[in-house]
């Protein structure tokens, strides 16, 4: 969390460009993702990775934000995460798309994986039929 909170620091003080943000934010997040994020702390992750799809809207980078976003176990059900931790990180990721609608396409699309389990249980409805 060191990390990051430097990383936020930075970009909101010194507003290096966009594609350095990127690529510190790209090599924290899986290490925070796998030593495990302080539920204190989970807003502010997660309103960082919603900010680098904003920032880079296309479909994969929903899927890597939703995978993100389930390992830190996230209920799309719910409202955005706050955003309020993250204004360094704001100021240096220009969005193409706001947050809020972000979370609404992460919320919908699904990521490899949650594919790969849906059509194995389709299959597995369609066997017991017959």
């Amino acid at each position: 969390m060191v990390a990051f909170d430097l990383a936020h620091y930075l970009s909101g003080r010194l507003q290096p460009n966009v594609s350095r943000v990127k690529e510190w934010l790209h090599r924290l997040l899986p290490v925070l993702l796998k030593a495990g994020v302080p539920p204190e702390r989970r807003d502010d992750v997660a309103g960082a990775v919603l900010l680098m799809a904003g920032a880079s809207p296309e479909p994969n980078s929903y899927r890597w934000t939703r995978d993100c976003l389930l390992r830190m176990n996230a209920k799309f059900t719910g409202n955005i995460p706050s955003m309020d931790g993250v204004p360094g990180f704001q100021t240096a990721l220009p969005q193409s798309v706001p947050p809020v609608l972000v979370w609404a396409r992460v919320g919908q699309i699904r990521t490899y994986p949650e594919q790969v389990r849906a059509y194995l249980l389709a299959l597995e409805g369609r066997h017991a039929i017959h």
